[in-house]
This record gives structure tokens, sequence and C-alpha cells, in this order.
């Protein structure tokens, strides 16, 4: 079983706010895919999990902004989680880095685990759709597995962005 605590903790907390699904369906079964969703809210990163995890039952990995794993709560729960960091910005070696990055994500896909991006590459503040990065078309092609794009929709009024948020 794919996160046991998990999969009975956050699902009743999340669903409090969940109003409609559409599309489960479309889920490749049994096989590896790639998650690409919009991000306009620290609620997106776990509202996949507790709709898919359910009905699939596999690990879903994260490609997530290194700066996160700063902070050591947040750094425990990556961890936990197999979260894989992309790096940013002015990093040192962020190139290399990422390479490695990539290549964890394939072997995940290859493990048959799901691998969750939200090509935006950070949260909208505003809930509108921004451009998107190529990363994962070049993944997805790299994996040779499916991408099930994800649209989420008012995640940003249920968990607002903070006015001190930089990622």
């Amino acid at each position: 079983m794919a996160y046991p605590i998990g999969k009975w903790v956050v699902p009743p907390i999340y669903k409090l706010w969940l109003r409609k699904v559409d599309g489960l369906d479309n889920a490749p079964k049994g096989k590896s895919f790639i998650i690409a969703a919009n991000h306009a809210s620290y609620y997106d990163a776990l509202l996949l999990h507790t709709i898919l995890v359910p009905k699939i039952n596999k690990k879903i990995h994260a490609l997530v902004n290194s700066l996160y794993w700063k902070p050591f709560v947040t750094r425990f729960f990556l961890n936990l989680w197999e979260a894989l960091p992309v790096y940013v910005g002015n990093e040192k070696d962020a190139k290399q880095k990422n390479k490695k990055s990539i290549e964890e994500a394939i072997r995940f896909i290859k493990k048959g685990e799901l691998l969750m991006i939200f090509p935006e590459g950070r949260r909208s503040k505003d809930g509108k759709l921004k451009k998107a990065y190529n990363g994962i078309a070049r993944l997805a092609l790299k994996s040779k597995v499916p991408v099930l794009p994800c649209g989420i929709i008012g995640a940003n009024k249920v968990l607002p962005p903070v006015p001190w948020d930089t990622a």
C-alpha cells in the first residue's frame, strides 16, 4: 500500500474543500505516467495524492523547488515522500543537480511509480494559468510514458498565497 498513514489521514481533511472530480477514468491503469497540473496554492501539493493514490495505489514523486529542503519540517516530509529537488535561479551546479534529479525521476518511473510536475514551475498568485516550461515534454519523451494533464480550479481560494511567499 502506498503511503499507509497519508492514505487515511490526509484525504478526509482535503475532501472538506473538494467539490468535483472529473476524468479520473483517464488515468492510465497498470503503468507509470506523469501527472501535469496547474499550481495555484499549497493545497495543490497533496490534492492529487488525495485523489489518485486511493484509486491506483502507487507512489507519486514530485519535482519540487530545492528551496523547500532548507527548513527542517518541509525537508523531513519531502525526503519521506521521496520528492526530487529542482534547482532554480543561481544555485551552484544547478544544471548538474537537475540532471541527477531527472535521472532519479526516470528511475522511479521505470519502477512503475508516478511523477508529478507543475509545469508552470511555481504557484500562480492569482489562480490564473501561467506559461509552462518545456521540461515536462522532455521528461515524457525521455521516459516514454504518457502525461495525464490535470486542471485544478479554485485551490487559491482554499489556501491563498501569503504575502511573504516568494517561491
